[in-house]
């Protein structure tokens, strides 16, 4: 697990973020993950998955993030917004990818009480939701979010690759 702060620099994040905000055409989810059993209305945006760009208009704002991160191939990159819930929970445990080679890196886009929780052999790691903070682990690792209450949405992007 790596955690890095002020991830980015200020053009890039800016960049990233009035993409975030854009008029996106949201899949609207109702599970947080593919287990589907915490009932939350959620959105989704992939940029790209299954091995090709599903939006072609934004490899500009994505390349720069993508050479910090030393990506040599695409999984998906997907843009996740949850609007605020009244009572917080965690959501279901869950791996991205089953690949143990592959990484998972989540670009927090806003900073709010929400957190992203990494099971470990040894204790559960607690990673807070810090604006333009990222975290990297290998996508096999059992995660789980824990949902905010704070503010309007939490967004965050989720990139796999290797």
């Amino acid at each position: 697990m790596n955690i890095t702060d002020n991830f980015c620099s200020s053009v890039d994040f800016y960049n990233l973020n009035k993409f975030c905000n854009s008029q996106l055409n949201w899949e609207t989810k109702t599970s947080t993950t593919d287990n589907k059993s915490d009932n939350v209305l959620n959105y989704r945006y992939c940029v790209y998955e299954r091995g090709e760009p599903l939006d072609k208009n934004c490899w500009d704002i994505f390349n720069p993030i993508l050479k910090l991160l030393s990506a040599r191939a695409i999984l998906r990159i997907a843009i996740n917004k949850v609007p605020r819930i009244k009572k917080s929970f965690i959501t279901d445990w869950h791996t991205d990818f089953p690949y143990k080679d592959s990484k998972t890196s989540i670009i927090y886009m806003n900073t709010n009480n929400g957190y992203t929780i990494l099971k470990t052999k040894n204790e559960d790691k607690k990673v807070n939701s810090i604006e333009n903070r990222c975290l990297t682990f290998s996508s096999n690792t059992l995660h789980a979010v824990q949902l905010h209450t704070d503010i309007d949405e939490r967004i965050v992007i989720n990139l796999n690759y290797f």
